[in-house]
Formats: C-alpha cells, sequence, structure tokens
C-alpha cells in the first residue's frame, strides 16, 4: 500500500537528508572558496583549489558510504524504525548509500558552476532530473510492482542522470579552467582552506541535520500513521523551501566572488534584495500551504485517511507560516560564511540541534505530534534573531576589513 511505502522511506529519510547536508555542505563551501579565486581572477590557484575539491570529495565518498552501511541497522533501531516497515525501510536507504557517487559528482559539478557565475544550467539539470524521478518512480512501482526498493533505484539513477549532464556540460564549456595534473600536486595552503571551508559549511548543515535524526526517532515513536503524514508533509514542505535554500546558496556564491574582487557595495545590495525575495517567497508558500494543503496532502499519499491527511496539512501549515524567519535564516548563514565568519552559522546550527533535542525528550511526549510540528519554525526563529545580532556586530569588522 502507497502509505506503507511512504511511511518506509519516511522513517529513515532523516539519515538520508544527513547525508545530502554532509555532502552539499562540503561542496557549497568548496564553491565558496572556487567562487573567491573566481572573483579575483587568480586562475592557477581556482585550478589548484578544483583540484583539491576533487581529492577531499573521493575521501569523504569512501568514508561516508563505509561508516553508514556499516552502522545502518545499529541508526535504524536508535531512529526507533518500526517492525513493521524495518525491511522496506532498509533496502530503501541501502540502496541509497550504495549510490552517494551520484549526489557527490551531481553537487560536485554544480558547485563549479556556481562558482564560476553559472547557477542556471545545474538548476535546470536538476529539474530534469526531478521530472525523471518521478517518472521511473511509476515505472519501477507501478509498472514493475518493485515496492519501496524501486522507489531508491529511481532516485540513483535520476542523480547519476543530473550528474553525468553537468559534468559533460562542464567539460565541453569550461575546459581551459579545469585542473592539469599538476593542479592535484599538494598545495597545504590550498588543501587546508578547501577543507575548513567545506568542514564549516558541512558541519552546520549535518549539525542541523543530526537534529532531525533525533527528532524523527520520536516521531517514529508516534506510529505509522504519524510517520506517514509527517513524511508526506515533509515533502511538500522541502519542495517549498528549496526556492529558499537555493536562493541562499546562490547569494552566497555571488557574495564570495564579490569578496574576492573587493566590491563590498554589490555584497551590501545583494544582501536587500535576498531579503525581498525570501520573503516573497515565504508569502505565496504561505498561500499554498493555507489554501492547498489538504488537497496536495490526498495526492501526496493516496489515501482519504482523516488521520493521515489532519495530521499533515497541519504540519503543512504551522512550517509554512514560519517561512520568512527561516528565509533570513538560510540566506545570513551562508553569507556570513562567504564572507570568512565561520563561528556563527555553525553556533546557530548547535542552537537548533539543542532545542530539538530538548522537544525530543521533553516537549513530544507531552504534546505529541503537535509538539513536533512547531520544534522546527520554533529553532529556525531562535537561530535567526541569533544569526541578525551576530551578523550585526561583525558587520563593521566584516566591512571594515576590506575598505
Amino acid at each position: 500500500a502507497l502509505p506503507i511505502c511512504i511511511a518506509a522511506i519516511g522513517a529513515t529519510s532523516t539519515l538520508y537528508a544527513l547525508l545530502i547536508c554532509l555532502i552539499c555542505g562540503f561542496n557549497n563551501g568548496f564553491g565558496i572558496v572556487i567562487a573567491r579565486f573566481f572573483g579575483a581572477k587568480d586562475y592557477k590557484k581556482m585550478r589548484q583549489s578544483i583540484a583539491a575539491m576533487i581529492k577531499i570529495n573521493g575521501i569523504l565518498l569512501a568514508v561516508l558510504m563505509a561508516s553508514f552501511l556499516l552502522l545502518l541497522k545499529p541508526l535504524m533501531r536508535v531512529l526507533n524504525t518500526p517492525n513493521d516497515i524495518w525491511n522496506a525501510a532498509y533496502s530503501y536507504i541501502a540502496i541509497i548509500i550504495w549510490g552517494l557517487i551520484a549526489p557527490f559528482t551531481y553537487n560536485m559539478a554544480a558547485s563549479f558552476l556556481r562558482a564560476v557565475g553559472n547557477s542556471r544550467t545545474p538548476l535546470y539539470f536538476l529539474i530534469l532530473a526531478c521530472g525523471g524521478n518521478v517518472l521511473l518512480d511509476f515505472v519501477f512501482v507501478m509498472g514493475f510492482h518493485t515496492g519501496v526498493w524501486g522507489t531508491a533505484l529511481a532516485t540513483v539513477i535520476a542523480q547519476l542522470f543530473s550528474a553525468t549532464l553537468c559534468i559533460g556540460f562542464i567539460r565541453r564549456n569550461y575546459r581551459e579552467v579545469l585542473p592539469t595534473r599538476e593542479d592535484f600536486a599538494s598545495n597545504p595552503k590550498i588543501s587546508k582552506e578547501m577543507f575548513t571551508t567545506g568542514f564549516s559549511v558541512g558541519l552546520m548543515m549535518s549539525v542541523f541535520s543530526i537534529g532531525s535524526v533525533i527528532l524523527q526517532s520520536a516521531i517514529n515513536d508516534l506510529g505509522t500513521t504519524i510517520i506517514t503524514a509527517h513524511t508526506s508533509a515533509r515533502r511538500l514542505v522541502e519542495m517549498l523551501m528549496q526556492p529558499l535554500s537555493t536562493i541562499g546558496v546562490a547569494n552566497s556564491t555571488f557574495i564570495s566572488q564579490n569578496w574576492g574582487a573587493g566590491k563590498l557595495d554589490r555584497i551590501r545590495n545583494a544582501m536587500k534584495k535576498v531579503y525581498l525575495m525570501e520573503f516573497a517567497w515565504a508569502v505565496f508558500a504561505m498561500i499554498v500551504g493555507l489554501f492547498f494543503g489538504k488537497v496536495l496532502m490526498v495526492l501526496l499519499t493516496g489515501t482519504g485517511d482523516p488521520n493521515i491527511i489532519a495530521n499533515g496539512v497541519m504540519n503543512i501549515r504551522i512550517n509554512c507560516f514560519f517561512f520568512f524567519p527561516l528565509g533570513i535564516l538560510l540566506a545570513l548563514r551562508l553569507a556570513m560564511q562567504a564572507m570568512g565568519s565561520k563561528v556563527a552559522p555553525v553556533v546557530a546550527s548547535v542552537i537548533e540541534l539543542t532545542m530539538k533535542v530538548l522537544s525530543t525528550y521533553f516537549i513530544i511526549p507531552v504534546f505529541g505530534y503537535v509538539g513536533a510540528s512547531f520544534t522546527e519554525p520554533s529553532t529556525w526563529v531562535a537561530c535567526m534573531a541569533f544569526l541578525v545580532v551576530a551578523y550585526m556586530l561583525q558587520r563593521k569588522k566584516l566591512f571594515g576589513a576590506r575598505c
């Protein structure tokens, strides 16, 4: 049944999200450094940084695959995965882990393209891959009746498709800035800068995701019905979140380029425009959640179960109402990283992790899924407030250092 499949995917979705956050975080950080050299027109260091990115990604891929495959069953027990969906959940996440080379390759290529000012191409390829993913889901699940493992295979194939398109595009259009064999020789200073920036952004994003893993363990305790409602609601919320996140990532690359070029006025103007774009999308998302949440939940779950629909709609509406502070949070934490302020964004993520842990043990056991639904929005507001204060306190230092 479709609700059971959704629950099986949702039970381990936070593990998948943790992996993606690590991959995206590291590569977004790498992209910030590459964009800085690109903005400064230092193409030798740019090629060396790209070579360092490829080497570090290779090591990360091997470490993450090995560690997650070895620890997968213990992690699923920590998540309190229900017995009735255990096997399906395990097959889904295991296939995803075996296919990690696909998101690694795509995010590495996409970060490079954004760093050189081409944000549209990786987005177009990603849209194509998403469409292909949906089509393959129908083929495998509805046509071949594969069940949950078919959806995992569809995801990996779609990711490989987008990665292949990106690599082919780069080889055809940016060959002159690609690293040569000499560029792969160790450059300790560049390698250190790449790793520390990548690690800083990766840590920032993974700490956020670790909190979601802990939160998922409490949600899994609420039963299969709640897991199904939460997973479906999260799918819609994450789709609506994506533009907020994309604006923040694109802005960080733009800021890094101009930071390298010393064009501070462009950075100030960009931040103002980003806040306006985040606000506009937040209003749109709120309208979608309020007026179309129920219809979309029925479409996503394929069920008329009133408990699933009601809980999912509640989660969607609560989250969408807090999208503007989320947008500010996403924009500020990456912008500050791009300007070399690495500590405050990580501290904000630690605040978020702490709040999710407290909710897992003290809020959700008392208030149930209502408490779970309010947890993340509460962390967005708290972390946004912290980063706004941190940014205002550091603004003079950040900009004054480059004047």
